[in-house]
């Protein structure tokens, strides 16, 4: 189950909505399962770079997903855009593999927001990041209901 997750501008027309969470296609074991037609992380993994990785690591080594895993917000710290990302983790026998992404539009490596993991807290403080578009520190955010949106 997901959650829709808006952010907005007090100040200038910037608005996105995320979906936020976890599907029900999204089972660990097709997750894992290169070999599936059914696997969704060819779709939804926007990095070739990181999904070669993944493949390799299920098909090398004993593989399990680390923590919570699905769709979560993600921020890039140099030009203040967000971006909806697969979050996902991989324990295997040498380490752990956590899967990374660059912004599009300037080349730095975006970092996870995990709103996921608050969900049941009041809001995630959206207020401490500036705006994408007027650089103003007035974001707001709004949690739609619950949805299935896979």
């Amino acid at each position: 189950m997901g959650q829709n997750f808006k952010i907005g501008c007090t100040n200038c027309n910037y608005e996105e909505n995320f979906s936020i969470g976890i599907g029900m296609l999204y089972r660990p074991d097709l997750l894992l399962n290169f070999k599936s037609e059914m696997n969704p992380l060819p779709s939804i993994i926007g990095s070739k770079k990181t999904l070669e990785e993944i493949r390799k690591l299920t098909e090398k080594k004993d593989v399990t997903i680390y923590g919570e895993y699905g769709f979560d917000v993600y921020r890039c710290p140099q030009c203040n855009h967000f971006y909806e990302r697969f979050t996902i983790a991989l324990k295997h026998t040498d380490g752990l593999f956590v899967a990374e992404y660059e912004c599009p539009r300037c080349k730095m490596k975006l970092e996870p927001m995990l709103v996921k993991d608050k969900l049941e807290e009041e809001k995630h403080d959206i207020s401490k990041y500036p705006c994408p578009i007027c650089g103003k520190y007035s974001l707001e955010q709004r949690f739609d209901e619950l949805v299935m949106w896979d």
